[in-house]
């Protein structure tokens, strides 16, 4: 009796089939642990996306181009930096109590481990987050914006503490980790798999994340799943070129935040610099 390993005997003829993407390697599922294989075929390729936003969940303002960063993928435009490290929200009502809990249990593991304080907002504050569903879809804004902005996050959405953490990330400043600058040393892109529209903006590298200073995290809660975006979501639109890689238990994973996410966050705000420009690291959260 034959037995089915992995992909399953019906999945198993699929791969033999003619859509299997011309830039496969012979290897490739072998790069996924079943684990995450499993979880992102059976989730689609791009739920909790919209497709119409700037890398599938960033929304935008006219001046964005012109924001200069950091080299550890967040900006460095002092306007567009939380003052005092301190970032007030609120939470619509629209929200049940359950949704309610897990985004507050998201910034409270993120206030653990940073040195960034979240609370609610109050009358004196011009500038909060704002958790809302007023849209479909995961998207937010990159950094602050001077004034209420919002996170928004669909039913689907307030799934995971991760997931949460991915959206506030991106208001702290941060962009999606594969847009780095070093990604193709690390990932590769499954261009043919990838949806009509898309990959003109949400697999472009960008000089807003070189992250030069920091490892490439394949663990990261900003780390696209291994079919994001996939014409066929049971084939790859990225995955790990390098063999010490292979099998990532995390990769895309919505979980919680890596140990990469965290050093970034503890970068970006206890950030000094020396006489020539350099970054320097403070030793800790005292400003």
């Amino acid at each position: 009796m034959r037995t089915c390993v992995r992909d399953g005997c019906g999945l198993g003829r699929a791969l033999q089939s003619s859509s299997v993407p011309k830039e496969l390697p012979a290897d490739w599922r072998e790069r996924l642990t079943d684990s995450v294989y499993n979880y992102h075929v059976n989730r689609s390729a791009d739920s909790g996306k919209n497709n119409n936003r700037f890398e599938g969940d960033i929304a935008s303002r006219p001046d964005d181009g012109r924001r200069r960063i950091t080299p550890i993928s967040g900006v460095v435009d002092r306007d567009l930096m939380w003052l005092d490290k301190i970032v007030p929200y609120e939470i619509n009502i629209q929200f049940g109590n359950d949704e309610k809990k897990l985004i507050l249990e998201a910034m409270a593991d993120m206030a653990a481990k940073t040195c960034l304080i979240f609370r609610e907002q109050n009358a004196k504050d011009t500038s909060y987050i704002s958790f809302t569903r007023r849209d479909s879809g995961c998207w937010s804004y990159i950094g602050r914006q001077g004034g209420p902005q919002a996170i928004n996050l669909a039913p689907g959405c307030v799934d995971k503490i991760g997931t949460v953490q991915h959206e506030v990330m991106h208001a702290i400043s941060f962009y999606h980790e594969q847009s780095r600058l070093d990604r193709d040393d690390h990932v590769l892109v499954i261009w043919s798999n990838i949806q009509f529209g898309t990959n003109n903006t949400n697999f472009q590298k960008s000089i807003r994340t070189s992250a030069r200073d920091l490892p490439y995290d394949y663990d990261s809660i900003m780390h696209y799943a291994f079919n994001q975006f996939a014409k066929n979501p049971k084939y790859p639109t990225l995955i790990p070129v390098q063999p010490a890689h292979f099998g990532r238990k995390n990769l895309g994973s919505r979980d919680v935040m890596s140990a990469g996410d965290v050093e970034k966050i503890r970068r970006i705000i206890r950030r000094d610099f020396d006489r020539s420009g350099k970054a320097v690291i403070l030793a800790t959260c005292a400003f």
